[in-house]
């Protein structure tokens, strides 16, 4: 991956069951059989490392992500008691294939059931202006997940939800890229 990639989600959230999810086993990555949708192209020994992923690393994952998104201009992590909804936007996520996958891979197990099952999205999209390039979502409702390509309708609608957000979080990140891609010891392999 030659460009640095951004995350942004957008998911029904509850403290208690977001608890819960943190502490309970995660399924091998390849009980999903749609990453391919995303156009990736992840490799088998991306999908692997996913799979040594513990609720420990991915807890640790989860709790780097809330600490930039409190410490970090650019970065935005925010659970909202009142829409109990969490938006997570980071423009500087990652450019490494493998991280890619973690990330995705713990976060599509542990957000579709810390909520309502109202419907919610993980959005991994380059942010550059002309220059943006979606590599594709995954869609969560009722507790379940699926991946859609960058050319789906409905992944497009997703990209014009995150893009305010997105654009807002990137204008206010004044710190070089290098500061914050791949920084999470929970993903280090």
């Amino acid at each position: 991956m030659s460009h640095t990639y951004s995350l942004a989600v957008y998911a029904p959230i509850q403290a208690d069951l977001f608890a819960i999810n943190l502490e309970k086993p995660l399924k091998s990555a390849w009980s999903f059989d749609d990453w391919d949708e995303m156009e990736t192209h992840f490799s088998d020994a991306d999908i692997a490392q996913a799979d040594k992923m513990t609720p420990e690393t991915a807890s640790v994952y989860i709790g780097d992500l809330r600490a930039a998104g409190r410490q970090a201009r650019g970065w935005h992590f925010a659970e909202n008691p009142k829409t109990r909804y969490l938006t997570l936007c980071l423009p500087y996520w990652t450019n490494d294939w493998t991280r890619l996958m973690l990330g995705l891979n713990i976060l599509r197990q542990i957000l579709p059931t810390s909520g309502d099952g109202e419907p919610g999205y993980i959005l991994a999209h380059r942010f550059d202006g002309a220059d943006s390039k979606t590599l594709g979502a995954i869609l969560m409702r009722h507790g379940t997940t699926k991946v859609v390509g960058p050319h789906a309708d409905v992944t497009q609608q997703i990209v014009k939800h995150a893009s305010p957000l997105a654009s807002r979080v990137q204008a206010m990140a004044k710190m070089p890229t290098p500061h914050v891609v791949d920084t999470f010891g929970a993903l280090r392999h």
